[in-house]
């Protein structure tokens, strides 16, 4: 059986389902934090700009066609709305319901 997440836990909430983030401690030195937060807008940039590319390397390394490496690449969502802000916290906060994370709250603070 093949279950698609992302499309499961919309119908499910109404929300995005975030599958990654880059965060940081809120101790670690704002300068940096920035810096690295640069670096990753001008990747994401690149990446999109590059998808037939990034795909054919990816048909390489998996033996998935191209053309379903770059329709995936191409389907996916690469912001980090409110709406996915909330995706996130809602979804750790059924985590901590069922005690699989310490109860407890996500907080964010701002890099761009």
């Amino acid at each position: 059986m093949r279950v698609d997440l992302g499309a499961e836990w919309k119908a499910w909430t109404g929300l995005p389902f975030v599958f990654a983030v880059w965060a940081a401690r809120r101790e670690a030195a704002p300068a940096g934090v920035q810096a690295v937060h640069q670096r990753l807008l001008e990747s994401r940039a690149w990446g999109l700009a590059h998808l037939d590319h990034l795909a054919a390397d990816a048909a390489r390394t998996t033996g998935v066609t191209e053309a379903v490496c770059r329709e995936y690449l191409g389907d996916l969502d690469y912001a980090l709305s409110y709406r996915h802000l909330a995706g996130l916290t809602d979804f750790f906060r059924r985590l901590a319901q069922e005690g699989l994370v310490p109860d407890g709250s996500l907080s964010f603070i701002a890099a761009a």
